[in-house]
């Protein structure tokens, strides 16, 4: 299994462990233990937690979890929508 650094160009990295998925494995500058001791040392606790985050949120707006994110997104939307038509429909149906 090869290794890809992923610091310079982590979207092709990202595409060839995906294409390829028994011949790379992406490293990530976020997952190695001398980022993580960086971050401790000139920010603490605090900034490897944000960073954490970052790297979480970043990941959930590509690709198919993005994908199922707007379709729940889009059917959450349309039950809140849905549920105010209805008592406006029956209110009118009251009032006539």
């Amino acid at each position: 299994m090869a290794m890809i650094a992923a610091d310079t160009a982590p979207d092709v990295a990202r595409h060839a462990a995906n294409a390829y998925p028994d011949r790379a494995y992406p490293i990530q500058r976020e997952d190695s233990r001398q980022h993580v001791a960086e971050l401790q040392v000139y920010g603490g606790n605090t900034a490897v937690i944000i960073a954490t985050c970052h790297h979480k949120l970043r990941s959930l707006l590509h690709g198919r979890i993005l994908a199922r994110l707007l379709v729940a997104a889009a059917l959450q939307l349309s039950v809140i929508c849905l549920v105010p038509a209805r008592r406006m429909q029956e209110d009118e149906r009251a009032t006539t």
